[in-house]
């Protein structure tokens, strides 16, 4: 993996987390539950703007995910650089397709808060010395 990409994910889980919200407990609970039942998207779902940014992200960087996990990225996610970290953390963390039960493992006991996201947000910046924001540098090869 590549060392900046490695040294943010490391620096990742040692900030302060939160237990899910009611709603996101629900969202969360919604996606798993369709996703075991192989529940088929509802129409319009491939269209939402949000949706095709989380489909175009992964693509870039070699993630393979669930429909429902798209959905629930787009759920826990307020803007769209928490959906590139979310994104990101996923992908150098999970080997083959990401679902709901992967997140549920990497996610135990909550999720990043706000305050936490924004300190990995900052922390990314110009990690490996280039003008942009290090995540939009990735590659597929970098997770290797």
């Amino acid at each position: 993996m590549n060392e900046h990409l490695k040294a943010w994910v490391d620096s990742s889980k040692k900030l302060k987390i939160e237990q899910m919200s009611e709603s996101l407990s629900r969202g969360f609970i919604q996606c798993s539950m369709a996703e075991l039942e192989k529940a088929t998207m509802q129409q319009g779902f491939y269209d939402d703007p949000w949706i095709k940014m989380i489909s175009g992200r992964a693509e870039a960087i070699g993630l393979v995910i669930s429909d429902y996990a798209k959905l629930f990225v787009r759920i826990m996610s307020e803007n769209p650089g928490d959906i590139v970290m979310h994104l990101v953390l996923l992908r150098a963390q999970v080997r083959g397709e990401v679902t709901m039960e992967n997140i549920a493992f990497i996610f135990p006991n909550g999720f990043l808060t706000q305050e936490s996201k924004s300190k990995l947000w900052d922390a990314q910046k110009y990690l490996n010395g280039a003008r942009d924001n290090f995540l939009d540098t990735l590659k597929p090869e970098d997770f290797h």
